[in-house]
C-alpha cells in the first residue's frame, strides 16, 4: 500500500477475462429510431396497443361491477334524503342509465393521464390531489391547470376503473402476479428485444414499494430504502443503468397447480433464467464470453469444500460464527480459495468492516486497492482489495443507479396513492419504462451529437408530449409497424455475418402446392404475437416481407399489408388457404458460429386453421398474455 499506485491498462478487461464479448451492444438500431422524441422512446416500451389492452379491460371492469355501484350511489342518495327531504333521489334505473352513458376508455385517454402524473412528480401539490383542478388563486398559490387536458371526473373514472387482466381468467388463482401480468410480460418483451446485452451486466434486487395487506407478492427487506413491497430480480447494463430484463418474486408458497415453480424466480435460478433469457434471445448463446460470474454471499450452508475453506466456522448450534473483522486482522486481508477441478473457479474472502465473501468464475486475485470510508473519521482512504472485489465495486452499481432515478424525486407511484396494490404496482412498472426510454433517449442524442437532457428535462418533454397527445396521432401510432431481427449467422467469406432469415407467414400460406417452402425474410411485426407451445420469445413473432410478392382480388400488396389489411392481423385467412397451418415454432439453436448452422427458415405445413391471436382494437384483459 505503500508504493504507488500503478494504473491498470485501457484493456484490462480482456487481460483479466480472456474472450470476453467485444461485439456491438447497447440499444438496437430500431429503439434509436423509435428515440427521436420522448414519447417515442417511452411507447417503445409501453406500445400504443398495450394501452388499448388496458383500455377495453378497464371497460370490461367497468360493466362487470356496475351493479355493485348502481347500488351504492342508490344507498348514498337514500341516506342523502333522510336528511335533507327536498333532494330529488334518482331510481336505480335512471342511476345505471347515467352510467352506461359514460363514453368508453381509450388508450389515448391513459396516456393523457401518465402525461399530468409526470407533471405532479415536477410540481407536487400537497394538500390534496383534486387541487390539481382548483379555477381559483389563493394569494401567491397557483391555480391547477390539470383541467386544460382532461376533466376531474374523467380522470377519476379512469382512475376508478383502471385494470389490466380478467378476474375470471384460471391462472388468476394460481399466479400472484396476475393482476398486472399482462404489463409485466409485455415490458419484459420490449426491455429484451431492444437492447443488445453488453459485455458487463450486474443483478441484483429492486423494490416496488407496496404496504397493502391484499398484495400477496409483498415482501420484507430491511437494507432497502421501502422496506415493504414486490422484490424483483434486475438484470441491468452496469454501463447505462438500462433494465435488460426483469422477474417478479411471487413468493415460496406461491404456487399451486399448473403455476410456476418458486425456485425458477428466487436465488441463483433467478440470475440463471434472466441470464439464459437474454443472452438466447439474442443468439449471444454462440460466444464463449458471457461466462464470467461474480456472485456474493454471506451464508449459503449448501456449499462445497471450495466455499468452506473461507466461509467462518460452524458452531455447535448449527449456525455461523461472527463474520466481524477481528482485531488481529487488517482491513484489506483477503484470503483466495481456488477449484481443483476448475481453476477458474475462485471463492474470496475480503475483511472490510465485515468479512466480504465473493465466488468468482473469473478475474484476477492480484492485488489492488479500492476507496473506502474510514468508519471513525468517514474520511476516504484506500484500502487494499483484490481485483475482482474492485471489478464488483465498479460494475455492481447498475441497478442502483436505476433505483435512484425511479425512486427518488420523480416517480410516479410515489406521487399518487391507489386503495388497490396493482395499480400501484403498474404505475412503478411505468416508472421503469420511463427510465428505460430516458437512457435509450439520451443514447439517441449522444449519437448525434446533441447534448443530453437531464431526468427532469426529459420527463417535461415526455409530459407536454404525452398530455398533448391528439386523436388523429393515436390512430397513427395504433398502427402495426415492421421491425428488423437481430438475429444473426455466420456470413460468407466477405461477410462476418448476416441476419438470420425466418419463413413469411404469408408466404407460406400463399405457396403453390409443388412449392417445399414460401418466402424468407428478416422482418417481423412488433405488435402481432402467435400463441406458441414454447416459452421462446421468439416463437411468438409473425415474420412478414416487406416486399409486393402477392395480390389479393387482383391487387398487388406486401405480405405485410396482406397480413393486416386483408387478414385482419391473421384473423380472417381466406378459407382457400386454411389447407395449411400457421406454426409457432421454437426457433432451432446453432451449434456455433464456428460450427456450421442450423436451419435458418420456419416451415409451415399440416392442416386446419390459423393459430395467430386475434389482435382487436378492444380485447379483453387475459388475451395481452403475449
Amino acid at each position: 500500500m505503500e508504493e504507488p499506485y500503478d494504473e491498470r491498462s485501457d484493456a484490462w478487461l480482456t487481460e483479466d477475462y480472456p474472450n470476453i464479448y467485444n461485439r456491438d451492444h447497447g440499444p438496437t438500431a430500431e429503439a434509436l429510431s423509435a428515440a427521436a422524441t420522448a414519447s417515442g422512446s417511452f411507447f417503445l416500451f409501453a406500445p400504443p396497443q398495450l394501452r388499448e389492452n388496458i383500455a377495453g379491460a378497464s371497460d370490461d371492469y367497468f360493466l362487470l361491477n356496475l351493479d355493485q355501484r348502481v347500488a351504492a350511489q342508490h344507498a348514498k342518495q337514500q341516506a342523502r334524503h333522510r336528511k335533507d327531504n327536498n333532494f330529488e333521489m334518482k331510481s336505480p334505473a335512471q342511476i345505471k342509465d347515467h352510467l352506461l352513458a359514460t363514453p368508453g376508455i381509450s388508450g389515448r385517454e391513459f396516456c393523457i393521464c401518465i402525461g399530468l402524473l409526470i407533471a405532479r412528480t415536477i410540481a407536487p401539490n400537497k394538500e390534496h390531489f383534486d387541487h390539481h383542478w382548483k379555477t381559483t388563486d389563493e394569494g401567491a398559490i397557483p391555480r391547477g391547470c390539470l383541467g386544460q387536458y382532461m376533466k376531474r371526473d374523467r380522470f377519476a373514472h379512469l382512475s376508478r376503473n383502471m385494470h389490466f387482466s380478467s378476474n375470471n381468467a384460471p391462472q388468476a388463482a394460481t399466479d400472484r402476479a396476475w393482476k398486472p401480468r399482462p404489463v409485466i410480460t409485455a415490458l419484459q418483451d420490449n426491455f429484451q428485444r431492444s437492447f443488445i446485452p453488453p459485455p458487463v451486466m450486474a443483478f441484483d434486487e429492486a423494490m416496488l414499494p407496496s404496504r397493502s395487506a391484499f398484495n400477496r407478492m409483498r415482501v420484507y427487506m430491511k437494507d432497502k430504502p421501502h422496506k415493504w413491497g414486490t422484490k424483483l430480480f434486475m438484470l441491468c447494463c452496469s454501463q447505462t443503468a438500462y433494465f435488460i430484463r426483469f422477474e417478479v418474486y411471487c413468493g415460496k408458497r406461491q404456487m399451486q397447480v399448473d403455476s410456476t415453480p418458486p425456485d425458477e424466480k428466487s436465488g441463483p435460478a433467478a440470475v440463471a433464467g434472466c441470464n439464459r433469457s437474454v443472452l438466447y434471445l439474442r443468439g449471444a448463446r454462440n460466444a464463449t464470453t458471457y461466462d464470467v460470474c461474480l456472485h456474493r454471499w454471506n451464508d449459503y450452508e449448501e456449499q462445497a469444500s471450495l466455499c468452506e475453506a473461507i466461509l467462518p466456522p460452524k458452531l455447535k448450534n448449527g449456525r455461523r460464527a461472527s463474520n466481524k473483522r477481528p482485531a488481529h486482522i487488517e482491513r484489506g486481508t483477503y484470503e483466495v480459495a481456488t477449484s481443483v477441478h476448475i481453476p477458474a473457479v475462485k471463492a474470496i474472502r475480503w475483511y472490510d468492516n465485515q468479512g466480504v465473501h465473493v465466488l468468482a468464475t473469473g478475474g484476477s486475485a492480484q492485488q489492488d486497492r479500492i476507496v473506502r470510508r474510514d468508519p471513525i473519521t468517514t474520511t476516504e482512504v484506500e484500502v487494499m482489495a483484490p481485483r475482482a472485489v474492485k471489478d464488483y465495486q465498479t460494475f455492481m452499481g447498475g441497478v442502483d443507479v436505476h433505483d435512484l432515478l425511479r425512486l427518488q424525486r420523480h416517480s410516479l407511484q410515489l406521487a399518487r396513492r391507489y386503495r388497490k396494490y396493482y395499480k400501484s404496482l403498474f404505475l412503478g412498472l411505468i416508472d421503469m419504462a420511463i427510465i428505460n426510454a430516458f437512457i435509450v433517449f439520451n443514447c439517441r442524442w449522444t449519437r448525434d451529437g446533441e447534448r443530453k437532457l437531464s431526468h427532469v428535462q426529459y420527463l417535461k418533454q415526455l409530459h407536454l408530449e404525452l398530455s398533448q397527445l391528439q386523436a388523429e396521432d393515436w390512430q397513427q401510432l395504433l398502427r402495426h409497424r415492421g421491425f428488423q431481427t437481430d438475429e444473426w449467422r455466420k456470413g460468407s467469406a466477405t461477410q462476418a455475418r448476416k441476419r438470420r432469415q425466418r419463413a413469411c407467414k404469408v408466404c407460406s400460406v400463399s405457396k403453390a402446392d409443388g412449392e417445399a417452402r414460401g418466402g424468407e425474410t428478416t422482418f417481423f411485426c412488433g405488435e402481432c404475437k402467435l400463441k406458441p407451445a414454447s416459452k421462446n420469445a421468439l416463437a411468438a413473432r409473425v415474420f412478414l416481407c416487406n416486399k409486393v410478392k402477392h395480390s389479393v382480388n387482383s391487387v398487388s400488396a406486401s405480405c405485410f399489408e396482406i397480413w393486416h389489411t386483408y387478414w385482419e392481423n391473421g384473423t380472417l385467412i381466406p378459407q382457400t388457404r386454411n389447407k395449411r397451418k400457421i406454426r409457432a415454432r421454437k426457433p432451432k439453436r446453432s451449434t456455433g458460429e464456428n460450427g456450421g448452422d442450423a436451419d435458418s427458415s420456419e416451415q409451415s405445413g399440416g392442416e386446419s386453421g390459423s393459430d395467430s391471436s386475434p389482435h382487436q382494437k378492444r380485447s379483453s384483459g387475459n388475451d395481452d398474455a403475449i
